[in-house]
């Protein structure tokens, strides 16, 4: 249990719980029994449920009863991935919100505030989705094929499915090595991002909104929030996203048939 906890005074007079409910013969016969039964659950809520990634592990449950703790795990770390990109796209618009109902424009230079918000949800959604990846390496390809992996890198998953071709089949590990290879790109992009965040410094050419002096026309120019190449934040994190999901299914249902 947690060492430090607070009191709040509920509505109404809530029922004094000091009892637990056994069944006798283990169907419908309930008994109240003195003390509490040792239960917790954990609720998610709802306005947090994205359909997409319930979808995707109720499909993989399925067949992938015998891994539910790393199933679980990875759905964890997709939720993760969400969090933060929706994180973003809410101050995003927030901020776009407030631009277009009261402005000044920056004299005579290009002005970019730095966000707090949108640059550490950037940052947090590059190692979510690596983490995302991590697990699957270290929880469902070392439990379910025999690897010894300690974290997701392309070269280091194919050669350890390599490494043991013998034992899980020349064609699934042919399957599994194509999905890698197809998807090299952007993870090992997104992968360099992370470790440059991580080891030496924020990430350069991350940029927040770019205010432009007006220099005529109908209005004041804003560029949205980009990334080092020049695309716009959300996009890249929706692309992402898109990739992320597509992979995790692919490659799930491959390990657990």
């Amino acid at each position: 249990m947690p060492i430090e906890s607070f009191k709040v005074i509920p509505k109404g007079k809530p029922e004094i719980v000091n009892y637990h409910i056994e069944s006798r013969n283990g169907r419908r016969t309930w008994e109240r029994k003195p003390g509490l039964l040792a239960v917790r659950i954990s609720i998610r809520p709802s306005i947090v449920s994205k359909e997409e990634i319930d979808e995707l592990f109720k499909e993989v449950g399925k067949v992938g009863s015998n891994v539910g703790r790393e199933l679980s795990v990875c759905m964890h770390k997709l939720y993760g991935v969400r969090y933060h990109m929706d994180n973003f796209a809410s101050e995003e618009q927030s901020r776009v919100q407030k631009f277009k109902e009261d402005y000044t424009p920056p004299g005579g230079v290009q002005l970019e505030r730095e966000n707090p918000v949108l640059i550490y949800e950037m940052e947090s959604f590059l190692f979510q989705v690596k983490s995302s990846l991590d697990v699957l390496a270290v929880g469902l390809l070392n439990k379910l094929l025999g690897l010894k992996l300690g974290s997701f890198g392309t070269e280091k998953v194919i050669d350890a499915l390599k490494s043991e071709e013998h034992k899980i089949g020349t064609k699934k590990v042919n399957k599994l090595k194509t999905m890698i290879e197809k998807n090299k790109d952007w993870i090992e992009e997104l992968n360099e991002m992370r470790v440059q965040i991580a080891h030496l410094s924020d990430l350069k050419g991350f940029l927040c909104f770019i205010e432009v002096p007006f220099t005529g026309g109908e209005g004041c120019t804003v560029y949205y929030p980009s990334m080092p190449d020049g695309t716009r934040a959300t996009e890249y994190m929706d692309s992402i996203w898109k990739k992320l999901l597509s992979f995790y299914k692919s490659f799930l249902i491959t390990l657990t048939i």
